[in-house]
């Protein structure tokens, strides 16, 4: 990871699956989680599964800067 890359993102992120819901319903609560995340000072959000683009587009609205991603885990 370059050092530009790792300023970006922060030291510290979370992953989550989670977060990725589709359910409209939890919109709201998904996106006040990560605001709160950002605010704790978490650098990126990274959602696990098979996320896109859209999963990842409400979390980057309800944020300022915090880095949301999509991500595999390898277990």
């Amino acid at each position: 990871m370059t050092t530009a890359l790792k300023e970006t993102v922060g030291r510290y992120g979370v992953w989550s699956i989670e977060l990725r819901s589709e359910d409209p319903d939890r919109r709201g609560e998904l996106d006040e989680a990560a605001a709160e995340l950002e605010e704790l000072g978490y650098g990126a959000i990274w959602l696990g599964g098979n996320s896109t683009a859209d999963h990842a587009a409400p979390l980057i609205g309800a944020t300022r800067h915090i880095v949301v991603g999509t991500s595999i885990q390898s277990v």
